[in-house]
């Protein structure tokens, strides 16, 4: 001891050799992952279910105006609703709008295509893969 109270160098030495030590727990905690793999599934779930909003005759009967609906239903229900649940699946619905939206007026094109441009998934056409129609000589 150091005199009438003890100092930190005193404390910290008698907490060593007591065991009365503070622990940390090492490692990250995965209720954060769960917690972002639940919101990706219910964006996901509300995203299929705006594709059922097609089978609704009003909105099947006017495909152009289907978009904007699921678009605008989405966007209401995300910020008007409290519940984090159905903001995480408002969101996917209103997602799968504004994809709609973006087909529809050409400003998205590629998204749910799959190929490789003018040349589809057939390599055989590819200059310069294996087997493929051209070929690249290198001296």
């Amino acid at each position: 001891m150091c005199g009438v109270k003890p100092c930190r160098k005193c404390n910290a030495k008698k907490a060593r050799i007591s065991g009365v030590k503070k622990r940390r727990k090492m490692g990250r905690s995965t209720k954060g992952l769960g917690n972002q793999l639940t919101n990706v599934g219910l964006a996901a779930i509300g995203f299929i279910a705006a594709d059922q909003l097609n089978k609704v005759g009003f909105i099947q009967s006017n495909p152009a105006i289907g978009n904007f609906v699921k678009l605008g239903i989405g966007a209401y229900l995300a910020m008007s609703s409290r519940n984090p649940m159905l903001v995480s699946a408002a969101q996917g619905m209103a997602l799968n709008g504004a994809i709609g939206v973006g087909k529809q007026y050409g400003v998205v094109s590629g998204i749910g295509q799959i190929g490789l441009g003018r040349y589809g998934a057939n390599s055989a056409t590819i200059p310069g893969v294996a087997g493929g129609g051209g070929s690249i000589i290198v001296r």
